[in-house]
């Protein structure tokens, strides 16, 4: 009888999945040879990318680094995102609106709210923030 279309695993691939449904390890898996030194150094980071802008790999550290210097302080509000249930909603916003421009003058702390604002009328917001914190 001809199969009706579909794809259909082997036997091998079946004994497999069977194994691992009844709770044994795959015994491939932790099998690969640890980073050697030096296949660390040439390893490249790759860049981050999330709702679909890309930023450079140091992101998540560098917008710490603009919270502290701006005390966790929304810059355009002023109200205080850290602490009190309200450390989600700060926000490290570029001022160009180039993801991948992270100097320290193009960086600065909003709130959430702050910044969901500043998503419309671009060009107003980077004169507006150019003359703010005087770039």
């Amino acid at each position: 009888m001809a199969s009706q279309g579909g794809y259909h695993h082997s036997q091998e691939t079946k004994q497999k999945l069977r194994s691992l449904k009844l709770g044994n390890k795959n015994p491939n898996y932790g099998n690969h040879n640890p980073w050697t030194e030096k296949r660390r150094k040439a390893h490249k980071p790759r860049n981050y990318i999330k709702n679909g802008k890309e930023y450079l790999p140091n992101w998540r550290e560098l917008r710490k680094i603009i919270y502290k210097r701006d005390e966790w302080i929304c810059q355009e509000c002023k109200i205080h995102c850290h602490g009190n249930g309200t450390k989600d909603k700060i926000q490290c916003h570029h001022v160009d609106y180039n993801t991948m421009n992270n100097e320290y003058k193009n960086l600065i702390t909003l709130c959430a709210s702050c910044h969901a604002k500043t998503n419309f009328s671009k060009e107003d917001w980077i004169k507006y923030f150019i003359l703010k914190i005087g770039g």
